[in-house]
């Protein structure tokens, strides 16, 4: 009964299917008769054909993938999907047959070579594995792909907690099982790449046990992966090519050639308008999908020292949290091992320097990544504040996730700004605010930032933080333009596709979030984001040049 159970819950996703078929159909039917108003070619085999690399949820993606590639199908390169296993999904396999799709693969049911199998990793060359520590996950590599570090960083989403505590723990049966159906699935993988040749993979998430793998392989392929997201509005993208040199680069991060470019003109009041509006987008719900982050703020007539009782004349530092569990282990490297241990250093660091009034302020979407998985537990943050101190010191002020002080006062009010690489720290050096960080990432090490590069050296920052003075107008200007550049031009603005997202956290019916398409004899979007696929950059930028 126990497995036929654990079976069930695996599975729970395809009933949820089943339960939405009677609106699921009609969105179909409306599909199939607005692609047949668009013109195809037949496919040509002998052209590369496009991967499309769907996730466990996988409709919304499978429309806004194969949407954006319309010019190249139209063009005659076949589209193929690369699916898990045949369990990932009931509707799927009809959507498929309404978009003109040329094959469907499974990994699971793919043979690798011999050869590729017998170079597993000792700890999962068995079923039951070897005794083998969480500390040593990090240590399991199998075609030059991380196996360990991605369950690691899985873990710890979906327990929501970093993986400090777990460091002498072995791992389970479950998880040697996992670590052997995803190195077959890689070794599976290989083959296929090694057969196809694409043109290129699409794919969403990039890290995780659920792709990160994958995206590994295609890097040390020297395969040509592109990242499609929706990280701030439903009427755009953001698009990136992932390859080894860019594998931990953030998706929307802004390369140093095409930022020194912008650098070389001048800053003007057309530019500032710009910025400015891009600041009241985000910030005042234009921007939907971020606003998920700002439900509860309200615009306020009141100074922040007022708010928070701050004394004249005493400078604010914002410690802008990081979701502690969430993203750790891709993006740059770290002063410390996750986010949580940066957290707590970061905190005892600011009881000791009275000179600076301290301001955390834990990460809003806490409140909605927690509200997906239904969960509603305790912030970590605020737990080991509450174990720290009997009593929150004077210097420092708490906010939670749920607070009405909008993070634009923030930048405007305070002086300083202290995270590992925060979007808020690009954000806060525009307005010319000194910006401490604790680990490498899209925006640092390009002038306008103070990179601390161990550990000492950080918490030496923090005790005479009160000794740096604001950016020069030169470091301003160059922060500027690397804001609008990262937060405006890095959007890929759709036109012709239509994405709708759900209002609410729970996200059980499969048509949210969605995507429709608009016929028309011109798919600007399609067009711009083919033409930049088959280019040499990098990033994908709509910055006039």
């Amino acid at each position: 009964m126990r497995f036929s159970f654990s079976r069930l819950r695996a599975h729970r996703h395809l009933l949820c299917e089943v339960i939405f078929i009677p609106s699921v159909i009609p969105d179909f039917i409306r599909l199939h008769r607005s692609l047949k108003k668009l013109y195809y070619s037949r496919p040509n085999l002998s052209s590369k054909p496009i991967l499309l690399l769907l996730p466990d949820d996988p409709l919304f993606s499978a429309k806004l993938f194969y949407f954006l590639c319309i010019e190249l199908i139209r063009q005659g390169h076949p589209i193929s999907v690369v699916l898990k296993s045949r369990f990932q999904s009931i509707l799927l396999p009809l959507l498929l047959r309404i978009l003109p799709i040329h094959k469907t693969y499974y990994l699971d049911s793919i043979e690798p070579e011999p050869s590729l199998l017998a170079s597993l990793p000792d700890q999962i060359k068995t079923p039951s594995g070897v005794h083998t520590l969480f500390s040593e996950l990090p240590h399991i590599n199998y075609l030059g792909v991380n196996l360990g570090l991605h369950l690691l960083s899985t873990k710890e989403r979906s327990a929501f907690q970093p993986g400090t505590s777990q460091r002498t723990h072995q791992l389970s049966q479950l998880d040697i099982h996992l670590l052997r159906t995803t190195a077959k699935r890689v070794a599976a993988f290989k083959s296929l790449l090694l057969r196809l040749d694409p043109l290129f993979i699409l794919v969403g998430e990039t890290n995780y046990l659920s792709h990160g793998p994958y995206v590994d392989l295609i890097c040390s392929m020297s395969r040509k992966a592109i990242q499609v997201i929706q990280p701030y509005s439903s009427k755009s993208v953001i698009v990136s090519k992932i390859n080894s040199s860019t594998r931990r680069s953030h998706p929307a991060a802004v390369s140093k050639a095409t930022l020194e470019m912008a650098c070389l003109r001048s800053w003007t009041d057309t530019h500032e308008l710009e910025l400015a509006t891009l600041f009241e987008d985000r910030y005042t719900g234009n921007y939907d999908l971020q606003s998920r982050n700002l439900r509860f703020t309200i615009p306020s007539s009141h100074s922040l020292r007022s708010t928070l009782s701050i004394p004249d004349n005493t400078p604010t530092a914002v410690v802008f949290s990081h979701v502690l569990w969430d993203a750790n282990r891709f993006y740059g490297n770290d002063l410390y091992s996750n986010y949580y241990e940066w957290f707590t250093a970061t905190v005892r660091a600011a009881a000791l320097n009275p000179h600076v009034h301290w301001i955390i302020k834990i990460h809003p979407a806490n409140i909605w990544k927690l509200g997906l998985a239904q969960d509603s537990g305790n912030y970590l943050e605020s737990d080991f504040i509450a174990s720290e101190f009997r009593e929150l010191p004077s210097n420092i002020s708490l906010l939670l996730p749920s607070t009405s002080i909008c993070p634009l006062q923030l930048f405007r009010e305070a002086d300083y700004c202290v995270t590992v690489r925060g979007t808020a720290g690009l954000e806060m050096a525009s307005f010319g605010k000194p910006v401490i960080l604790a680990g490498s990432g899209r925006y640092s090490h390009l002038g306008f930032t103070v990179d601390c590069s161990t550990v000492n050296s950080y918490i030496s920052t923090l005790m005479t933080l009160h000794l740096n003075k604001p950016l020069t107008p030169d470091q301003t200007i160059r922060a500027k333009w690397h804001c609008l550049l990262s937060l405006k031009y890095r959007e890929l603005i759709l036109n012709n596709i239509v994405c709708r997202h759900p209002e609410s956290s729970r996200r059980s019916n499969p048509l949210m979030p969605n995507a429709i398409i608009t016929p028309s004899p011109a798919l600007s979007d399609s067009s711009e984001f083919c033409n930049w696929a088959l280019n040499d950059s990098t990033d994908y930028s709509s910055f006039p040049r």
